[in-house]
C-alpha cells in the first residue's frame, strides 16, 4: 500500500511533455505547501479569514489532484474525476478562483504576511501550470518537439557533403 508518492516515476511515452507527466503531482505538494502557510499565517489576527480561505483552497486543490496518485486520498476519487470529465478550462477557472479570492480579500484587510504571500504564489503556480498545459496544448507545441526548435539535427551521410574546391596555388619560385 502506497502511502505518500510512489518511486515509480510516470512513463514518458514520447508523446507528453514533463509537465504534463508530473503535473498533479506537482500541484498536489503545492496544495501542502499552501495549507502549511496557511496555517502559519493563520497566527496574525488580521489574516485570520484569508488565511481559512487559502486552507479550504488547499484541501480543493489536494482532493482534485491528489486521488490520481495518491493511495489514500481514494475517498476524494469522486472529486478528482469530476474535473477529468469537464473542459480543462473549468480546472483553471476554479483554480484561478481558489487564488484570487482569498489574496483579494486579505489585501483588503492589510494581511501582509510573508506566509500568506508564500501561500498565495503557490496556488498562483497551480494555476499557471494548468495554463501553461493549456497553451502548449492549443498551439501543439507539446507533442511537436520540431515546432520549436528541438530534436536531434538531420543525418547527412559523409558521400552527400561536398566541400568548397581548393584555391589553385601559383608556385613563383
Amino acid at each position: 500500500m502506497c502511502i505518500w508518492i510512489p518511486l515509480s516515476a510516470p512513463v514518458n511515452d514520447g508523446q507528453h511533455t514533463w509537465l504534463e507527466l508530473w503535473a498533479t503531482r506537482i500541484c498536489t505538494v503545492l496544495g501542502l505547501v499552501l495549507f502549511i502557510n496557511a496555517f502559519i499565517a493563520i497566527f496574525w489576527p488580521w489574516c485570520i479569514p484569508p488565511a481559512l480561505m487559502q486552507m479550504v483552497a488547499s484541501v480543493i486543490i489536494i482532493s482534485i489532484e491528489g486521488p490520481t496518485f495518491v493511495e489514500f486520498l481514494a475517498f476524494a476519487a469522486p472529486v478528482s474525476r469530476f474535473f477529468e470529465d469537464k473542459s480543462p478550462w473549468t480546472k483553471v477557472i476554479v483554480y484561478a478562483t481558489l487564488t484570487m479570492l482569498p489574496f483579494i480579500i486579505g489585501l483588503s484587510i492589510t494581511c501582509f504576511s510573508i506566509a500568506f504571500i508564500v501561500g498565495f504564489l503557490n496556488s498562483l503556480a497551480v494555476t499557471l501550470i494548468y495554463i501553461f498545459l493549456i497553451r502548449t496544448a492549443s498551439t501543439g507545441r507539446a507533442n511537436n518537439v520540431e515546432a520549436y526548435g528541438g530534436g536531434p539535427p538531420p543525418v547527412v551521410s559523409p558521400s552527400a557533403q561536398t566541400f568548397p574546391a581548393p584555391a589553385p596555388t601559383t608556385n613563383t619560385t
